[in-house]
């Protein structure tokens, strides 16, 4: 949930002069395309003229995405509206079907641009490219809400299953049915920013709950209270669509706000 405009797909794939990705075209310097990805990749025939010498990939370093706050896996940068997530299957499925059997629910995620395939001393690893929610933020605020009573998958290990419920009786996930798992607010008094990790989350108490989350939008000054109406109108209006999903279950699921401090 971003209080602020999002760029459309078009956009976060023309601006990519800074790409920190080793990618390689094919003989065409064609982009290869499908319904739901775009593949970055070599692909040379047994017919290419090897007395034609051919050009290396162009490549750049990656680099790390500074914004993130929350998760397991590290995020990098892709371009100055974009970013790369490291691929999980299941979430690239999910990603797909929202595509195309629940396109209600997408104003609420960021955007979904493909499958990005880099390679790194021959080895290949695959990345999900998805809209930076923090592009154009000079001062990007963001809090990372952990949703729900229960936190592990149909799928997941007895010994998951344990580790994730005894997360669940120790924090605020199995009172409130949500949690913090990372926060950094800029301050306008210091000109600095707080951070706020997934480990001290754990250790927020019922009680003190509410104060933490205030502290969200306490930019050192004052509280901007201005934008409580706009998250709870988009939180009602997630909900509703969520309400409707009635063939999905969401576990561990992450609510996001951002917002330009």
């Amino acid at each position: 949930m971003v209080l602020s405009p999002a760029q459309n797909q078009t956009d976060l794939l023309r601006h990519h002069s800074d790409v920190s990705l080793s990618r390689s075209f094919t003989d065409h310097r064609t982009l290869r395309k499908s319904r739901h990805s775009r593949s970055f990749s070599s692909n040379t025939s047994d017919d290419d003229d090897a007395s034609v010498p051919l050009a290396g990939p162009p490549s750049l370093p990656l680099t790390p995405y500074t914004n993130q706050v929350g998760g397991h896996a590290s995020f990098l940068r892709f371009s100055e509206r974009a970013l790369l997530k490291p691929l999980d299957p299941v979430e690239k499925m999910f990603y797909e079907q929202v595509e195309s059997m629940h396109p209600e629910l997408k104003p609420f995620m960021a955007s979904y641009l493909g499958i990005v395939n880099s390679s790194l001393y021959g080895k290949t690893q695959q990345f999900l490219l998805l809209q930076d929610l923090t592009e154009g933020m000079k001062y990007p605020c963001i809090l990372d809400l952990k949703m729900g009573t229960r936190q592990h998958g149909v799928n997941s290990t007895p010994a998951k299953k344990i580790s994730q419920e005894k997360k669940c009786e120790r924090s605020t996930s199995k009172k409130l049915g949500v949690r913090i798992c990372g926060m950094q607010v800029y301050k306008r008094d210091t000109g600095k920013y707080t951070f706020l990790d997934k480990y001290v989350g754990r250790q927020i108490h019922a009680a003190n709950f509410k104060q933490n989350l205030l502290s969200f939008l306490d930019n050192g000054s004052h509280f901007l209270v201005g934008y409580i109406p706009k998250v709870i109108a988009n939180l009602r209006r997630l909900y509703k669509v969520v309400e409707g999903m009635q063939t999905y279950r969401f576990y561990a699921s992450s609510l996001l706000i951002v917002y330009d401090g």
